[in-house]
C-alpha cells in the first residue's frame, strides 16, 4: 500500500487550527494521538514551534492567509483551540457567578487560564494551588498563591475562606501528585470536596484515564 509522506492540501502561510487531541490520520476512533500525555514523545502546544504527524488529516484550516491575516482577524479564531476555551468553559460548568470565590487546582496553562478567566468575571477572590514556580506567575495575575507541597492546601484554603470556596476546578487530572511528589490518584478531587463550600460547585477539566 502506497504511504503519503508529504502534505498536500496545506501550503506555507496558511492559517490554521492545531486540536490537542487528533486522528492517526486515518480517522480511526481506536488510535488517537496527542499532545498532551497521550504517547511518549509528544510534548504541549504552548511553543514557538510544533511538530504534526498526518497534518492533511488533522490540521483543521480557516481562512485567513498571509496577505488577508492581520491581528484582529486571528482573535476571531482564538478560542476555537484548546486552553483558553478549556478554562473558560471549566469555570462556566462549575456554575460561578459574579462574587463567587473560587480555588483552582493546578497553575499550568489551563489552571493559570482558569483563574484569570474567574479574575475577569468578577470572583472576590481566586486560589492558585500548585507549586511555588508555577504560583509566581499566578500571583502576577492576581490569583492567591497556595503551595501544597509546604503546607496543606486545604489547611491554608480553609484559613483564608473559613466558609469555604463556592466554585472549585480541577485543572491538573490523573497525573496529580501528593506532597511528596509522588502520584496520588484523586488526591486533587479530595481537597477539592474539603474546601467547597454545602451547595458549591465543581468543575473538573482534567483528564482521568480508566485504570
Amino acid at each position: 500500500m502506497a504511504c503519503r509522506l508529504a502534505v498536500s492540501s496545506l501550503s506555507v502561510g496558511d492559517y490554521v487550527i492545531i486540536p490537542d487531541n487528533g486522528d492517526d490520520g486515518h480517522f480511526r476512533q481506536s488510535h488517537p494521538i496527542s499532545f498532551g500525555t497521550g504517547l511518549p514523545g509528544y510534548g504541549g502546544l504552548q511553543a514557538e514551534y510544533a511538530r504534526v504527524q498526518f497534518a492533511d488529516d488533522w490540521l483543521m484550516p480557516i481562512s485567513l492567509n498571509s496577505s488577508t491575516a492581520n491581528s484582529t482577524a486571528e482573535l476571531d479564531y482564538l478560542k476555537v483551540s484548546d486552553i483558553s476555551t478549556t478554562a473558560w468553559h471549566a469555570l462556566t460548568y462549575s456554575g460561578f457567578q459574579p462574587g463567587d470565590s473560587v480555588a483552582v487546582f493546578g497553575a499550568g496553562p489551563v489552571g493559570l487560564l482558569a483563574a484569570y478567566s474567574a479574575i475577569l468575571r468578577g470572583a472576590s477572590r481566586v486560589y492558585s494551588v500548585d507549586v511555588q514556580r508555577r504560583l509566581d506567575l499566578a500571583t502576577s495575575i492576581g490569583s492567591i498563591p497556595i503551595s501544597f507541597n509546604t503546607t496543606d492546601p486545604v489547611a491554608q484554603i480553609i484559613a483564608l475562606e473559613p466558609n469555604r470556596v463556592i466554585r472549585c476546578l480541577d485543572c491538573v487530572g490523573f497525573e496529580a501528585v501528593n506532597a511528596t511528589g509522588q502520584r496520588q490518584d484523586g488526591v486533587v478531587i479530595a481537597n477539592m470536596l474539603a474546601v467547597t463550600a454545602s451547595g458549591g460547585g465543581l468543575a473538573i477539566p482534567g483528564v482521568y484515564m480508566g485504570a
